[in-house]
């Protein structure tokens, strides 16, 4: 084997290095030729300094003593680690020439058995437009920077080339688009290059080009930035669109809201990105004038005014930036809050012209309506079950999907106490998550008091403000939801465990002197009475006898919040034991559906009804024995009928009138019940423990005066629903004299004779005679005779009419 390089060993040579040109010009990510002509000399291979992957390295035998010809290896890894990946050939001169295009990591050269470590890095560099969007019109909006925002490398040299749609660009429109600040080179300049380039000298991150797109075609341009001594390189997009005149117009023309809330206006920008000036106010019409200059968002610009505050305090933007943080505030009030009129609105371009806005765009009106004061039934009280998280929501709706809500005054101990206030005007002040400290800062409370008088002592109050009622003990509070949509305020009372049981109590919120709405003269408030009860269980008496049927049904009552689950079981010794969990409905009662299919009538087993905090220090719980039967047989019931019964059934004014309210137990089993009856707003007949056994039935009379003709309306309740309900009337008094109630002759006397006949001007009897005295076994609405002259009338005309 010989060392001597054979004609076929160079023109394999030529042809792989040939390959490698062809291989580096065609990655996006390298530069050759004349764009990559920076090589990576090393003069001392005992120190090769940076590295960076694409370079051409050379290393020059100064040190190394390698001379023409010489084979140095090219190992990749370290010493006793490694791999040979190429024998390398010392020039003329001497040097070493290698390629780091395919090298990265840890590499070194080995000669005479003498290793020269370096390592290979990759460059990653980003570069993109800021704006990526510009037209080509000029005046400013066809400028871009193009930002060098991220790199592991600084100093470096960059090539930048560009497509349009595809397409090339030329030396010339690149020229065009960053000037003087590189160098434009045509591909014809440079026999390895075969796209027109730019070349940037020194760039570091955080430098950047400017540039513009004036009379530049319109389309998506994408530049590669590529680093012109390695394989790094990256691409940045921008669009040169055709400018349309900007669309800049108030969302609504009157932008309306109460004072006491959140007011938003929103202005719709399109085909603009640059500053628009809003003015708000006139200070000569209104007293109240603001500028701001805004850069729009993604959304236009949305303003939101906080009407507890002045214009100083009160306006933030929510979509859109304002220029420089601050407003500029011509004149404003010096306490919130602004009068209940409308502000002019004002939108535009270009800046100001005094305290108008240069190019004008839209118009519109800010209109605030003043705020509803608290009414005094605006608060009522709910509860959930214990088990159920009462969590922020944003509306009340959203919350009643997280939680079993219930409104009524009778809670049971340790479910949940929420508290919804409806007003449309206090959103400014509330919001979702606000704790009992806010609440305070923007000027409400909430009160609960015990509503029974002590002998010696104050009753006990909790208050979200002790600081404000003397010695009240600490209510916690969290306000779950505030939706000015709505007009509904949530608020949970977090330490409901600390209310009195067995008490009533009233819930009262109010504003106070921390309100910029506070009138001593008006105070606002609303309260509502609530009590919280033992927590109590129980199985109903049906349960005593249940079907051995596939789905008999044990019913209890519990005053746990409707939605508690209650642990029911059925257990028969040596049969079977059956959990079930039940559900307390908004009724306050549960049922238990039991599967007995299996098992016979007479099989006796126990019921046990579990509340869910129910523990061995506190036993909620009900146990009651009871018995199957055949599903065929019903278990015996109560059925309690009730009616009404007035004498007379039509009275007239002035009539005693005997009320008389009756029950009949249709069932087989003692029916247990309370009643009251209502005659004409006032209680009648009342009872609260009717009790009939099966079969028995009972009645209650009571007599009262009908003073007057009319309508009187009537109501039985019994257990508090309403079981029947009617209209008595009452007619008026009349005489009986022996001829009409009116005056003893016809019901029309204005047809009579003076002697009191029926007048006959048309062949005709009067149509009624008076009632005579005689026998009221007559013909019904007419006497006989009357009745036989009509006959003999109907009979001529008959005969008439066929002559």
């Amino acid at each position: 084997m010989t060392n001597e390089t054979t004609y076929r060993e160079k023109g394999r040579a030529l042809f792989l290095a040939a390959l490698m040109v062809m291989s580096v010009v065609a990655m996006s990510a390298a530069f050759v030729g004349g764009a990559a002509a920076a090589d990576n000399t090393v003069n001392d291979p005992a120190d090769f300094g940076e590295v960076w992957q694409g370079q051409e390295v050379e290393v020059n035998n100064s040190s190394a003593n390698w001379e023409a010809d010489d084979p140095v290896q090219l190992r990749e890894g370290i010493s006793g680690d490694s791999e040979r990946i190429d024998i390398l050939r010392a020039d003329s001169d001497g040097n070493v020439t290698f390629d780091t295009s395919d090298l990265e990591g840890f590499h070194f050269l080995e000669y005479n058995e003498t290793e020269y470590q370096f390592y290979v890095d990759v460059e990653d560099s980003e570069f993109e437009f800021e704006p990526s969007i510009v037209d080509n019109r000029g005046e400013g909006d066809s400028e871009a920077e193009l930002n060098f925002t991220e790199s592991n490398r600084d100093n470096i040299d960059v090539v930048i080339t560009a497509e349009l749609d595809g397409e090339a660009v030329d030396a010339e429109a690149l020229d065009d688009i960053f000037g003087a600040q590189g160098t434009s080179v045509e591909a014809a300049d440079d026999d390895e290059m075969d796209t027109d380039y730019y070349e940037v000298s020194g760039w570091n991150v955080g430098d950047n080009l400017t540039s513009d797109f004036e009379d530049q075609d319109l389309g998506d341009y994408e530049f590669t930035v590529s680093t012109a001594d390695s394989t790094a390189s990256d691409t940045a997009e921008i669009s040169v669109l055709e400018r349309f005149d900007p669309t800049i117009n108030f969302a609504e023309r009157t932008s309306e809201g109460q004072i006491g809330n959140i007011v938003t206006v929103d202005i719709n920008v399109e085909d603009y990105d640059d500053e628009v000036n809003l003015k708000l106010g006139d200070e000569e019409e209104v007293g109240v004038e603001a500028h701001y200059n805004v850069t729009p968002g993604d959304d236009g610009i949305t303003l939101e005014y906080d009407t507890t505050e002045n214009l100083t305090n009160g306006v933030t933007f929510t979509e859109g930036t304002p220029a420089n943080g601050d407003a500029n505030v011509v004149a404003d009030v010096d306490e919130a809050p602004l009068a209940a009129i409308d502000y002019e609105l004002s939108v535009g371009i270009e800046g100001w012209d005094g305290n108008n806005v240069q190019n004008e765009q839209d118009t519109g009106l800010l209109l605030l309506n003043d705020r509803t004061p608290i009414d005094d039934d605006a608060v009522a009280t709910w509860t959930a079950p214990n088990d159920d998280s009462l969590e922020e929501a944003d509306s009340f709706e959203d919350l009643a999907e997280s939680a079993t809500l219930t409104q009524t005054s009778e809670l049971a101990e340790n479910d949940h106490l929420a508290l919804s206030f409806e007003n449309p005007s206090v959103y400014s002040s509330i919001e979702a998550g606000d704790n009992e400290t806010d609440l305070a800062n923007n000027g409400f409370e909430v009160v609960v008091t015990e509503q029974r008088e002590r002998a010696n002592r104050a009753p006990a109050t909790w208050a979200s403000n002790i600081s404000s009622v003397d010695n009240a003990d600490q209510l916690n509070l969290t306000v779950l939801s505030a939706n000015q949509e709505d007009g509904t305020v949530v608020i949970a009372v977090d330490n409901v465990e600390d209310l009195t049981v067995g008490e009533d109590l009233e819930a009262e919120l109010m504003l106070t002197e921390q309100s910029v709405f506070y009138d001593e003269d008006a105070e606002e408030s609303a309260s509502s009475e609530l009590s919280i009860e033992e927590r109590t269980i129980a199985w109903d008496d049906s349960a005593a006898e249940l079907p051995n049927s596939e789905d008999a049904v044990a019913a209890g009552t519990s005053n746990a919040a409707p939605g508690t689950e209650i642990d029911t079981r059925a257990r028969s010794s040596g049969n079977f034991v059956m959990p079930v969990t039940a559900v307390v409905t908004e009724d306050g009662t549960f049922e238990s559906a039991f599967d007995f299919s299996d098992y016979d009538a007479g099989t006796e087993l126990d019921l046990r009804a579990q509340d869910p905090l129910h523990s061995s220090s506190n036993e909620i719980r009900d146990e009651t024995g009871a018995v199957l039967v055949e599903s065929g047989d019903e278990p015996a019931e109560a059925d309690l009928d009730w009616n009404v019964n007035t004498d007379p059934a039509e009275p007239v004014a002035g009539d005693d009138v005997d009320v008389t309210v009756s029950a009949e137990n249709l069932g087989d089993e003692t029916g247990n019940a309370s009643y009251e009856f209502i005659f004409n707003g006032d209680t009648l007949l009342e009872g609260d423990d009717v009790s009939l056994e099966g079969g028995e039935s009972d009645s209650w009379t009571e007599t009262v005066t009908a003073e007057e003709a009319g309508d009187y309306e009537w109501e039985l309740k019994v257990d508090g629903e309403v079981a029947e309900s009617g209209t008595l009337t009452v007619s008026e008094e009349t005489t009986d004299d022996g001829g009409n109630a009116d005056d003893g002759g016809n019901a029309d006397d204005g047809d009579a004779d003076a002697d009191g006949e029926p007048a006959d001007d048309d062949g005709e009897p009067a149509d009624d005679d008076g009632d005579d005295g005689g026998d009221e076994d007559g013909t019904p609405g007419f006497g006989v005779a009357v009745a036989v002259v009509a006959l003999l009338a109907a009979a001529m005309l008959a005969l008439r009419r066929q002559n």
